[in-house]
Order: structure tokens, then C-alpha cells, then sequence
């Protein structure tokens, strides 16, 4: 019997972060019938075995820094995460870059301008699928305090903080102003949203440097209707996450990429509140640049607004067009990206 293609697999595993772990997922199944071996470090090339860099905004010093011995090396589901500058990070690696697969298609336009050959893929969690129901009551069984009245609204708003954004007081004042007032005009505008929606705010990232459930506690404690409100402190793993936005008549507001990514595929009403690279570029490519709120002048009456779109059929036809696509489109080129790797051939 003949062994199995080794794919060592570098990236931010095992910390925590439901981004990072859909990627893990992603792999597997795409990799399925290869030995695959999940890694934090590259120390030396072994004989026989791809690897891979993915996914995420990984083009950068600390993962480069990881690989201590140059290997021909894979980029999959990636991103800059400053902008072409970064490709500088390529140009002094001293092994080869055998292919690029870019998540945005701004960042493979900036790839060949610099002379990289690069490959647009969508953010490659698109190829997951819900794996089946799951209740929305045991997500918010998990919430350290049980929110007042929830369940008796018809639909559900899943809303997605980031830790990443937490600035302290005498540092970086302009920015630091910026985002209390917008924790202010979210938390107004979550006061008047409770009305109608369930509130339930899950943390995507639970780690040393950033835990989500902080900044949602920031914004909850400036509502007057705090208490009908889910803030779910615990990680929650991404399937969990994608399951559960799958069964709820839900919509999303998030900072976190891969917050807009659950939802997206999905085909749910998204609103993006964060500035990141990333999530400019994902919303500009699925074509919903106008479901981006800038966070400098961010006001309740803009986020109430936002959120009363999300009936609009041109909107959502859009965004049930896009997912389709995008998971599609995905799970081609991981097709083939598999095929050239083990060399044989799956189904998309």
C-alpha cells in the first residue's frame, strides 16, 4: 500500500481563535487522504512532504519567522495584512514560493504588479457547510448571565466584537475616542434593536491577548436594556458558530472577518463594523461595500439603518448569489490544489 502524502500545515492553531480553527477544519477535509500534521514551527524539510501557509493574514514576520529552515512552501487562503508592502516579507524568504492563493482579489492584483504569480480563492471557510441544526437556546446556555425575556423576538442579531480594537486610555487618544464612541452609538443602537431582535454576542477569540467577550462587555454596560442581552464568554468553536447561524431567521453585525464569513455563507444579512484590511476587502469583493460602516463618525441612526435593509431583496439575493459562488468556487480550487498535491483527483 502506498503511504500517504505528508502536508504540514503552519499557522495560529490551537490558540483558540474560530477563524483560525475553521481553517483547521477546511484542511482536513480537503487533505483528507494525506498525512496531515498541523504545526506552529517548521524546523527542518523532511522528504516527501508539502507545505502549506494558510490561511489568514499570515504574510508576515512572525510566521516567516516560524520556518527555520527555508522550505518550498504553499501560500492557501491568504491575505496581507497591511498591504503590498508586505510582499517585501516574500521577497527575502529564502526558500520558494510554489504557489500563492490570495483571498482578495485587491491583493492579487498587488501580487502581480510585484511579480508574484497569485490566485484569487475565496476565504476558504466558504467550502464548509452547516453540519446540521443546532439550537440557539444552548449556545445562550453558555452565557455566564442568562439574558431577561430572550427568546420571545421573531428573529435574531448575532453580533460579533473584537478584543483587537481595545485601546488603552493615554495611548493612541484620537483612535481611542473613535472607538468609545463607537461602543456608545453600537450600544444605542442595540437599546433600540432589542425591541424587535434577540441580541447574542459570542466570542470568536478567546486568548491571552484578546478575549471578545470583554469589548462586548464594554458595549453592553452602556445599554439601558443590558440585561436582554447574550454575551457568550466561553470560545465558541466555528462549527458551533456556523450550525447555529444556519438555524436561526438570524442577521450578523460584526467586526470580526470571519464573523461576516459565518454569516455569508450562511446567506445572512451582514454589517460590517470593523477597518480591518481584510474586512474591506471581503466586503468590496461579495459586491456589499455599502454594508461597511466606517468606524470614524459611526452613529446609532447608521447601524439602525444598516439593519433595516436586511429585507431588501436586492440585497439579499446578492448575498445568496455570492455564497453560492464563493463556496463553489472554493471547493474547486481546493480540488485542484489536492489533486496536485496527492495527485489524484476529488470532487468539489
Amino acid at each position: 500500500m502506498a503511504s500517504k502524502r505528508k502536508v504540514a500545515i503552519l499557522g495560529y492553531y490551537g490558540y483558540c481563535n474560530a477563524g483560525d480553527e475553521a481553517f483547521k477544519a477546511v484542511f482536513t477535509r480537503a487533505f483528507k487522504d494525506a498525512d496531515i500534521e498541523f504545526v506552529r514551527a517548521i524546523a527542518e524539510q523532511q522528504a516527501g512532504t508539502r507545505y502549506v501557509l494558510g490561511g489568514g493574514a499570515v504574510i508576515n514576520s512572525f510566521f516567516f519567522g516560524s520556518i527555520k529552515k527555508p522550505v518550498p512552501l504553499h501560500l492557501i487562503g491568504c491575505s496581507l495584512p497591511h498591504g503590498p508592502n508586505d510582499f517585501e516579507i516574500l521577497r527575502r524568504y529564502p526558500g520558494t514560493i510554489e504557489s500563492l492563493y490570495l483571498r482578495s482579489r485587491d491583493d492579487v492584483e498587488a501580487a502581480r504588479k510585484e511579480g508574484f504569480e497569485a490566485t484569487f480563492i475565496p476565504d476558504i471557510v466558504f467550502s464548509l457547510e452547516p453540519r446540521g441544526p443546532a439550537e440557539l437556546a444552548a449556545l445562550v446556555a453558555r452565557a455566564s448571565v442568562p439574558p431577561v425575556d430572550f427568546g420571545k423576538r421573531k428573529k435574531t442579531i448575532f453580533v460579533f466584537l473584537s478584543d483587537d480594537y481595545h485601546i488603552i486610555y493615554g495611548e493612541k487618544m484620537e483612535r481611542f475616542v473613535e472607538i468609545e464612541n463607537l461602543k456608545t452609538a453600537l450600544a444605542a443602537a442595540l437599546d433600540a434593536l432589542c425591541e424587535k431582535f434577540d441580541i447574542v454576542m459570542p466570542s470568536l477569540s478567546v486568548g491571552h491577548s484578546a478575549r471578545d467577550y470583554v469589548f462586548a462587555a464594554s458595549v453592553v454596560r452602556r445599554m439601558k436594556h443590558r440585561t436582554r442581552v447574550a454575551i457568550i464568554e466561553p470560545y465558541i468553536d466555528p462549527e458551533t458558530i456556523i450550525d447555529t447561524i444556519a438555524a436561526t431567521d438570524s442577521l450578523v453585525i460584526s467586526m470580526k472577518y470571519h464573523g461576516l464569513v459565518f454569516g455569508l455563507l450562511n446567506k445572512r444579512f451582514v454589517i460590517n463594523i470593523g477597518s480591518t484590511r481584510k474586512n474591506l476587502n471581503l466586503m468590496a469583493d461579495a459586491g456589499l461595500d455599502g454594508l461597511t460602516l466606517r468606524q470614524n463618525g459611526l452613529t446609532e441612526r447608521m447601524i439602525i439603518d444598516a439593519v433595516e435593509k436586511h429585507t431588501t431583496p436586492r440585497l439579499t439575493q446578492a448575498i445568496a448569489t455570492v455564497a453560492e459562488e464563493w463556496r463553489a468556487e472554493s471547493r474547486a480550487k481546493l480540488a485542484a490544489i489536492h489533486a496536485g498535491f496527492v495527485g489524484t483527483k476529488i470532487r468539489a
